[in-house]
């Protein structure tokens, strides 16, 4: 009867371990998901962000070739 009590608390003892493994293993899988879109949001935000720069770069190369077209005009005329 002993032997028998001591391999039951044995089983229970693993059965406890492995429900403990398995949710563990469910959890990294749900970090792993969140830290997944945190990562997808943060990349959307710098695209949208260097998307806003180039913008700004073209804006200004452009705002910069007419200053230098209106300077050789007005240097041209002197």
């Amino acid at each position: 009867m002993e032997v028998l009590e001591l391999h039951a608390g044995r089983i229970d003892k693993q059965k406890l371990r492995a429900i403990g493994l398995r949710m563990a293993a469910e959890n990294e899988a749900e970090q792993r998901d969140r830290k997944r879109r945190v990562l997808q949001s943060l990349i959307a935000e710098k695209r949208a962000e260097l998307d806003r720069y180039s913008s700004q770069l073209q804006s200004l190369e452009s705002i910069q070739s007419e200053q230098a077209a209106q300077l050789d005009k007005i240097s041209g005329q002197n």
